[in-house]
């Protein structure tokens, strides 16, 4: 099975890389063939070697919401059968969702806290306004 992870993939995620990292090699280590997507940043060159030996692709993005043309492609040329995405409220989940609609493949969705009542609150219009623009369909069809 071919699986792509979307996460964080340096340090800057905070315990998201760490927790993302030990699971997707425990995945490799069972015969899922993973590859893992994320965000670029400043520590991205230092931190990507402790996802080794997986195969990490990191892209740019711009703005509040951390949009890139580049992951739609990718994902697009992915040959992937599942896509699993960590966290919520960001362009990676509506690029996951189009991804979905177009392949009729599955999304696994691993929030990891954030739809936690206080974490909902926490910028709650802006959230708001992405549920009503792509993250509420997009976690009803996970």
């Amino acid at each position: 099975m071919n699986v792509a992870a979307l996460s964080g993939i340096s340090r800057s995620a905070g315990g998201l890389f760490y927790a993302v990292s030990s699971l997707s090699k425990k995945l490799a280590d069972q015969g899922v063939n993973l590859s893992v997507y994320g965000r670029n940043n400043v520590f991205v060159a230092e931190d990507i070697s402790t996802w080794a030996p997986l195969s990490v692709i990191p892209y740019d993005a711009i703005g509040p919401l951390g949009s890139s043309l580049k992951l739609r492609s990718m994902l697009a040329n992915s040959n992937s059968d599942l896509l699993h995405l960590h966290g919520l409220w960001m362009d990676d989940q509506w690029a996951v969702l189009q991804w979905q609609k177009k392949n009729r493949a599955p999304v696994v969705i691993s929030p990891h806290g954030m739809l936690d009542p206080w974490a909902v609150r926490n910028a709650a219009w802006k959230k708001k306004l992405v549920g009503a623009l792509f993250a509420n369909e997009s976690l009803r069809r996970a």
